[in-house]
């Protein structure tokens, strides 16, 4: 597990993970539905899809921000994930328009 090799693919990912957790806490509106379906059925209040505006906003604010079920939430989502939906998601979040340039 200490092989130049792993440790230098391991600095590589660690970037990715870092702002897919950033992106995630940050707007839990870019988490898939079944996320926000799985945190407002074992946290309660409202599904952040039915709301809008500073609905959301103080939601997100009152039952997410600062609350370590959320971080763990996010931890698991990004654990779970493959290596290329990872790689996937990050370019949905962090370079929209990679498709559009013909990647």
């Amino acid at each position: 597990y200490r092989s130049f090799t792993v440790s230098r693919l391991e600095a590589r990912a660690r970037p990715f993970i870092r702002g897919l957790f950033a992106a995630y806490y940050r707007d839990p509106l870019q988490l898939d539905n079944y996320v926000l379906l799985r945190y407002r059925t074992a946290h309660g209040g409202t599904y952040l899809r039915d709301l809008s505006g500073n609905r959301v906003t103080e939601e997100v604010e009152t039952r997410y921000h600062g609350k370590p079920e959320f971080v763990r939430l996010i931890a698991d989502h990004i654990a779970g994930m493959s290596d290329s939906f990872a790689l996937k998601e990050y370019e949905r979040l962090f370079l929209p328009f990679a498709d559009a340039e013909g990647r």
